[in-house]
């Protein structure tokens, strides 16, 4: 890789850098599911502090995530932008139609292309 670097960038360039470079690798569907997980349970989290609602999400949700927020380019930036979106648009849907929860699990369609909540208990 420096041997790549040295060759496309002029050296008054990389001397400031000096030896602090550093490769990212493309990111396994492994590293993806912690990432995604990660990203869940810390926005569930905030909903659950600032909403008083108790959230699950099943492994549909999981992949459906996966597969929206997996960008070579951004990486766990996408991610974390995408299960913040899926999560306000499944809970937008539910308040739309009507619907209140204290609990509820986040499931995904994957044929609609469309994640949603699945009503828990009313009351907690």
């Amino acid at each position: 890789v420096k041997s790549e670097i040295i060759r496309e960038y002029r050296p008054e360039f990389l001397y400031r850098f000096a030896d602090n470079v550093l490769c990212f690798n493309k990111l396994d569907y492994r590293s993806q599911k912690i990432l995604a997980e990660v990203e869940i349970k810390k926005e569930l989290k905030k909903w659950k502090v600032e909403n008083d609602i108790d959230l699950e999400f099943t492994s549909l949700f999981l992949d459906f995530v996966i597969e929206k927020g997996a960008d070579p380019k951004e990486g766990a930036r996408k991610m974390r932008e995408t299960v913040e979106y899926q999560i306000k648009q499944a809970m937008y849907d539910l308040h739309r139609s009507g619907g209140r929860i204290k609990k509820g699990t986040l499931d995904a369609d994957i044929i609609q292309q469309k994640a949603f909540v699945i009503k828990g208990s009313e009351n907690g």
